[in-house]
């Protein structure tokens, strides 16, 4: 076997990790200004082509925006899970994932969420849940407010759980389903949709039930059963190709 070849990264890729580096690890907060350009060149000792390079790669990654002109520059951005997921649709697009597959994920990682929380779910999550579901009451005539509460419940479910990275993976995925479910309501309306919503409603109240009786089995099994049948209702007229219009 001959010699590895190892690529050298080149310096405006070091120079964007660098800076990478400060941003995630909030050394550089939201909105921060990088330092001058001129001063940038001098530390890392590039011309001002190398280091707009790397700007340029942070821009795609959504870390900076430059802006121009004389009280222009360099603006930091923390990352976020919005283009983390545009950038994961896009990857399984091209891949040819199904929207059920985005579906199935879902009901995986909110599945998981539950059987994380033990026994004895926290007052205080259970608090937002019940808060969320009176806001969540007698809208079935406006499905698309229903909609974004019902979104909500979800989210906040699975942040009851106390694992980021579940976190992270669910509400990317639900980005992407976002589009599908309002494009789903949109076009569809209709008395069947409100009687879908109530359904809905009503087991987001029946599963806050379950948690404060300390039933997590039961619990999982009903969420698990609400989450099948609400992928079923939007695959039902949804295209089955994933779309990354977000």
């Amino acid at each position: 076997m001959g010699p590895v070849q190892l690529r050298i990264p080149k310096a405006a890729e070091l120079i964007a990790a660098h800076l990478r580096q400060r941003i995630v690890s909030d050394d550089l907060s939201e909105e921060d200004p990088l330092p001058p350009e001129s001063n940038l060149m001098q530390q890392f000792s590039v011309s001002r082509p190398t280091l707009r390079e790397a700007y340029r790669i942070l821009e795609s990654e959504g870390l900076i925006t430059v802006r121009r002109g004389a009280h222009g520059g360099a603006r930091v951005h923390k990352p976020r899970p919005d283009v983390a997921a545009r950038y994961a649709a896009h990857v399984l697009q091209s891949q040819g994932a199904r929207l059920k597959d985005v579906f199935d994920a879902r009901e995986v990682l909110e599945g998981a969420a539950i059987d994380l929380l033990g026994p004895k779910p926290s007052k205080a999550g259970l608090e937002r849940l019940r808060e969320i579901n009176l806001r969540g009451q007698d809208l079935e005539h406006d499905l698309l407010t229903a909609l974004e509460i019902h979104h909500e419940f979800h989210r906040a479910l699975v942040d009851m759980a106390g694992n980021l990275t579940v976190s992270l993976l669910r509400n990317m995925i639900d980005i992407i389903l976002e589009a599908a479910t309002e494009r789903h309501v949109a076009n569809a309306g209709g008395n069947e949709e409100q009687v879908s919503s109530r359904k809905a409603q009503r087991t987001h109240v029946k599963l806050v039930e379950l948690m404060e009786q300390g039933d997590l089995p039961a619990a999982g099994r009903l969420w698990r059963a609400h989450l099948s049948d609400s992928a079923k209702i939007v695959l039902a007229t949804a295209n089955s190709a994933l779309d990354v219009t977000i």
